[in-house]
């Protein structure tokens, strides 16, 4: 009996195969056109991150209103100008000759002229920074109380700089101490001479806010030493001038973060956690300003030249989340490559909708970490965020993809992900190393999950080999003998 196939036959398997390429080609398209979806995804949610970013940036400044209103209560940045020895002048006026008929008089009247300062020539400044916590608000302001001890020597400088017929008028001399007098705390105690004295509003220098005492120096006897002592609040910086021909500063506290500032830096400062310590040894030519001058002429450098320190959080907590939220895109971005695999290796696929609704509950963990850390620690409050929002998240997962195992490892996956970025907010120098090298592992897993996508389909110039060979081939009639 002939086996002859029937008619459309061959037609029908040809069609049936091209159906089946097709549909791979449609598969590889899909996959090309789901990373694009993807994608857009992802440029859409920084919608809700830059809403989320509003309102960190708003409570970032309610947080400096705070340190702005407390720093008006309590005390800003002091600086310490201390001492000057001011010493009024009188000079003999140009004679003057009167011509009168058998009579020559000559007109020597003297007149008050500027007045000198003088520096000290040895200075030494100890100064104790005591931390303490205000709070205004749900705010936290880091401020500070600090003891100061300033002692040190005259001696008589070099005084030919002074104009011909120039006369020091030593009994009116003024010991004058520039500092912040709003901030002062108590009664400052000033000994010059061993003799105690009484310290005035105001310092006598053009352009500086202080304090002054009127001495009395002798025939200009300035070998006499002084020792100052006062206690300030403060908020910000604390500098110091280097007005001595030697100056050695020493200033300690028990906070462990100083900043310091100014021109000068000290010398090997030992700071652990238990405080810091440092000593500056500044030398007197490293001054831009002579022992003794004239005030209107040098009395506005003393303040350029500084040697200064600033206690400062580690990281304030509004501060820690600003810089938090600037890793969303990334989270972002991690957690849908690391679905998109998921859904290569279980071939499943999860709707679109429900990318976004993960991005969501992302978004959602850099505001949950700015309102817990108002009232817990910041670490505290980070752990809860990502603890709740990880555990949202694989449970999402488990019902999407109907997976445990997937489940399982998104949640390991992004406890790995957010212990990274919390090493990478406390160890802030080691922040942009820690971020590549999570960028180039993730490149690496996308790299090796999508390695034989191309193996999907065959290659396009070969389809009608394919073909050819899938199709099965009619089988000749035999003649009946």
């Amino acid at each position: 009996m002939n086996s002859v196939p029937p008619k459309g036959y061959a037609r029908s398997a040809q069609n049936g195969n091209l159906q089946m390429h097709n549909n791979f080609q449609l598969l590889k398209s899909g996959i090309g056109a789901r990373i694009v979806i993807i994608c857009f995804l992802i440029m859409m949610l920084t919608i809700p991150l830059g809403m989320v970013d509003g309102v960190i940036e708003s409570r970032v400044g309610m947080f400096n209103g705070a340190v702005n209103e407390i720093a008006k209560d309590w005390g800003g940045s002091q600086k310490i100008i201390a001492p000057v020895l001011i010493v009024p002048t009188a000079r003999t006026g140009q004679p003057t000759y009167y011509s009168l008929p058998g009579l020559v008089e000559k007109d020597l009247r003297e007149t008050t002229s500027e007045s000198v300062m003088i520096l000290p020539e040895n200075l030494h400044i100890a100064a104790n920074i005591r931390p303490e916590m205000r709070h205004r608000g749900i705010f936290d302001v880091l401020v500070h109380t600090t003891d100061i001890k300033i002692t040190g020597s005259f001696s008589k400088p070099d005084l030919s700089f002074l104009k011909p017929g120039t006369r020091l008028l030593w009994d009116k001399a003024v010991l004058s101490i520039g500092v912040d007098p709003s901030l002062i705390r108590g009664n400052p105690q000033m000994v010059f001479d061993s003799r105690e004295l009484k310290l005035l509003p105001g310092s006598m220098l053009n352009g500086i806010e202080g304090i002054s005492a009127a001495v009395c120096v002798s025939d200009g006897d300035l070998n006499k030493s002084f020792d100052l002592s006062f206690r300030f609040n403060g908020s910000n910086s604390i500098s110091l001038a280097p007005l001595g021909q030697k100056n050695v500063f020493e200033v300690s506290s028990s906070w462990p973060h100083p900043i310091f500032t100014g021109t000068f830096r000290p010398d090997e400062p030992q700071i652990s956690n238990d405080g810091f310590k440092a000593v500056w040894n500044i030398p007197y030519i490293a001054r831009d300003y002579p022992q003794a001058s004239y005030v209107n002429s040098h009395a506005h450098l003393l303040q350029n030249k500084l040697a200064a320190v600033q206690l400062y959080e580690d990281m304030p907590v509004h501060k820690q989340v600003e810089r938090l939220s600037k890793y969303g895109i990334m989270f972002i971005m991690l957690t849908f490559v690391m679905m998109f695999l998921f859904e290569l290796s279980l071939k499943r696929q999860m709707h679109f909708i429900q990318y976004g609704v993960i991005g969501l509950a992302i978004s959602l963990f850099f505001l949950t970490v700015l309102s817990v850390s108002e009232y817990l620690p910041f670490g505290v409050s980070y752990a809860l965020a990502s603890a709740t929002v990880l555990a949202m998240i694989a449970l999402y997962v488990y019902s999407a993809l109907s997976s445990r195992s997937a489940a399982i490892i998104s949640a390991v996956l992004m406890a790995l992900l957010y212990g990274v970025l919390y090493m990478m907010l406390s160890e802030a120098q080691y922040a942009l190393l820690s971020g590549t090298i999570i960028l180039l592992v993730t490149m690496a897993a996308i790299m090796w999950a999508t390695r034989n996508l191309n193996q999907m389909a065959a290659p396009e110039e070969s389809t009608s080999a394919v073909l050819s060979t899938l199709a099965p081939k009619p089988k000749k009639a035999r003649k009946d003998k």
